[in-house]
């Protein structure tokens, strides 16, 4: 039935065509000229240290003189940066984020022999150019070059700024190009809607399963990238008397021979492979369909399948490549070190501490010295609904008509990795309340992320030995991601004070967009009180669950509200739990929690004609620095009847990418005075935890039937889930 009833997420559009007049571009004989010229110039970038500078500043001479609509237009702006350019094009409405386009002017060098022409020839035959760069990556330049120029000719301005960079040394990392441009950028405190850099091709027919079409697909995420030096030095001697381990080359080949039979684990189900099968479903064969439509029964088998081939082996795991090998200088000679250069390509899902950590174990082998010679994270996953994709899709299949469109995953590098993208809470104010640690700090890290300007409280502002984590340490962290933090020392139990705070921020900024009450003192109390009877509790169990928890947020909202109410917009997110719910921890902290979730619909369906959004937000079990200290007490406790494991735990990050997702969400007040869980919305909305993991719905029925029947768990879907009011219903009478 799910094959069936699959939905087709391809656009509907209207091809572009000579016909419709100001958008078309035709493909002169000028407009190749000035390419072929381009393709001729040997922009080569041999190594970080060595580029072609007199072919690059020709590049540029020979832009300038191609296009002077846009180098004489009052709308742009240009700025060199060594040899890399940043074209600013104004926008009408600066009240747009801008978006930022980006290539590359720089090849890498070509083996003469290999190529059926020149390869600097700009040779065409049978309708093809042949000539480096024409794929890689002055295609991409000059196709924004001709695009631009036909756009400001037509006297035409853009509605949102247009930034656009074209780095000079992508191919050797872009170090002094991409990287001191972006550095600017961020200087400037810019952010950006998308970004769009060189990516994946349009697949010609039948190089995708199932489909007979072509296929575009649209990068989304981009492999991290990793160089380790692998070394060992040990006494050599002479061939003849080798020592009992075989000396130092083998002991490295045996460290070579265990990373390549024990490579890191597929991620297949956790990233992009999963839009992509189901955006390509409604396209395909019926067999390939059900397949695509049922990734849930079928990843296994889908798993294995890309597993069996290089090119989509790479989409599903992290790869380690040995590229270079150095030691020994003569043949009769054990040598007294040797090394090789290990080039990891990192799945989003997996980090460069996951690398190392599987390395370091695989090898198990202290002798073998374990380098970083350079590194970058995965990128984020775009989301596939968002406004970068949607235009890209669209704009692929007005020049592709018969192709069909899915996200894909990019293998190799760009200069996106100098690039941070998600931005979609740019001039957001948004406060988080109890953000010195813990799951507060976690939600302002991702609303940072997205470039908001978050307000975050506490009563600790600097680090102490008494606990870890602090207002200013949080700070540091939500600036390094790109958001604009601001401190305020608050003691949420002292109503003045809580007002003070709203004071400030209308006053700094006349608006407050988001409202996340996190507040609680109860912590240390519930460790103390979870083995005693209630009566015998001290009453301080009772106010710091409630006094600094429900009745504080109470008092937050009520401040929030006025100002959302005046400006017909907001959402205020109380941070709740299970709790409510279940009977775990203390009575005050239950009474508290249940509280806080009819708070949440009562003020929920007053705001509601107001266009301000109030919800109950639950996150799962959350390792936070107190959980993790507490890690073998924990794990002794169950809950629901079910042992606790804190290593399946919600990072605290998760929370807050369950927030950002909220803050995004178009149909937000549907969810108004509705409680909620971080797992549901992260499969409503697609996004995963910081390491990777999709962690499951208390209501998923997958997920409650594995607890105890693994074997029967793998035939059931895992969008089939129990609705809420039944698991209230039930828990009410289990309890």
């Amino acid at each position: 039935m799910r094959t069936f009833l699959f939905p087709d997420f391809q656009q509907k559009v209207v091809p572009c065509s000579p016909d419709e007049g100001t958008d078309f571009i035709a493909a002169t004989d000028d407009l190749l000229a000035r390419f072929q010229e381009a393709i001729r110039l040997q922009t080569i970038s041999y190594s970080v240290h060595e580029t072609n500078s007199s072919a690059l500043e020709k590049i540029l001479a020979h832009i300038v003189q191609s296009y002077p609509t846009i180098h004489s237009s009052p709308l742009v702006t240009l700025e060199r940066f060594n040899l890399s350019s940043l074209y600013i094009v104004k926008g009408s409405d600066s009240s747009l984020t801008p978006v930022l386009l980006t290539g590359h002017i720089d090849v890498v060098p070509a083996e003469y022999e290999k190529w059926s022409f020149h390869p600097f020839s700009g040779t065409v035959n049978d309708g093809l150019i042949y000539g480096r760069g024409t794929l890689d990556n002055k295609n991409t330049v000059f196709g924004i070059l001709e695009a631009m120029e036909h756009f400001l000719s037509s006297g035409r301005q853009p509605k949102r700024d247009i930034y656009i960079v074209f780095g000079h040394d992508e191919e050797v990392m872009g170090l002094y190009g991409a990287k001191v441009v972006t550095a600017e950028l961020k200087k400037r405190g810019l952010r950006f809607a998308f970004m769009m850099d060189e990516g994946c091709p349009v697949l010609k027919d039948g190089n995708f399963p199932g489909v007979r079409g072509p296929v575009g697909l649209v990068c989304i995420a981009e492999k991290g990238f990793a160089t380790l030096k692998l070394s060992i030095e040990h006494p050599g001697g002479h061939a003849s008397a080798p020592p009992p381990n075989g000396g130092a080359i083998t002991m490295l080949s045996n460290a070579i021979v265990a990373l390549h039979n024990n490579p890191m684990p597929h991620l297949f189900g956790r990233g992009i492979e999963v839009p992509m099968f189901e955006h390509a479903a409604a396209s395909q064969s019926w067999l390939f369909r059900m397949l695509s439509s049922n990734l849930w029964i079928f990843s296994p088998l889908l798993s294995f399948a890309m597993s069996m081939k290089d090119s989509t082996r790479a989409q599903i795991t992290t790869t380690f490549a040995f590229t270079t090998i150095t030691g020994g200088v003569k043949d009769n000679v054990l040598p007294n070190s040797v090394s090789v250069t290990l080039n990891s390509r990192l799945l989003p899902g997996h980090t460069l501490e996951d690398v190392l950590d599987h390395v370091k174990n695989t090898i198990n082998d202290p002798n073998v010295k374990i380098e970083v010679m350079y590194a970058n994270e995965a990128s984020v996953i775009s989301s596939t609904e968002s406004e970068g994709y949607n235009v890209i899709h669209h704009t692929v299949k007005q020049i592709f008509p018969n192709a069909i469109v899915i996200p894909g995953l990019l293998i190799g590098g760009t200069d996106t990795k100098w690039q941070s993208l998600k931005m979609s809470l740019k001039n957001k104010i948004c406060l988080v309340t109890g953000a010195s640690r813990g799951i507060g700090r976690g939600i302002a890290l991702a609303l940072g992320s997205e470039g908001a300007t978050v307000y975050i409280t506490g009563r600790t502002l600097e680090p102490t030995s008494k606990a870890p984590g602090s207002l200013s340490v949080t700070a540091e962290e939500v600036s390094a991601r790109g958001g604009l933090a601001i401190p305020v020392q608050c003691d949420h139990g002292v109503d003045e004070e809580i007002h003070r705070l709203f004071d400030k921020i209308v006053k700094d900024h006349g608006k407050i967009d988001l409202l996340v009450n996190n507040a609680f003192k109860g912590v240390n109390t519930i460790g103390r009180n979870i083995p005693v009877p209630f009566w015998d509790q001290p009453i301080e169990s009772w106010d710091d669950c409630i006094h600094v928890g429900l009745r504080c947020h109470f008092v937050a909202a009520q401040r929030a509200a006025k100002i959302m109410v005046e400006q017909k917009d907001g959402l205020i997110v109380n941070i709740s739990s299970a709790g409510a719910l279940l009977s775990f921890f203390t009575a005050p902290y239950g009474v508290g929690k249940a509280g806080l979730d009819k708070m949440s619909e009562m003020c929920g369906r007053e705001l509601k004609k107001h266009n301000v959004t109030c919800l109950s937000l639950w996150p799962g079990l959350v390792q936070t620095e107190a959980i993790l200290a507490a890690k073998e007490t924990i794990q002794k406790a169950t809950i629901a009847g079910q042992k606790v494991d804190v290593s399946k735990g919600e990072t605290v990050e998760y929370a807050g990418r369950a927030i950002v997702g909220l803050m995004n969400d178009k149909n937000l007040q549907a969810k108004n005075g509705k409680t909620i869980t971080t797992a549901d919305l992260g499969d409503e909305y697609g996004f995963t935890d910081v390491d990777g993991r999709r962690h499951a719905s208390m209501r998923c029925v997958k997920a409650s039937v594995a607890r105890k029947h693994p074997w029967f768990a793998v035939l059931i879907p895992s969008f089939i889930k129990v609705p809420w009011a039944w698991v209230v219903a039930f828990f009410h009478h289990y309890y």
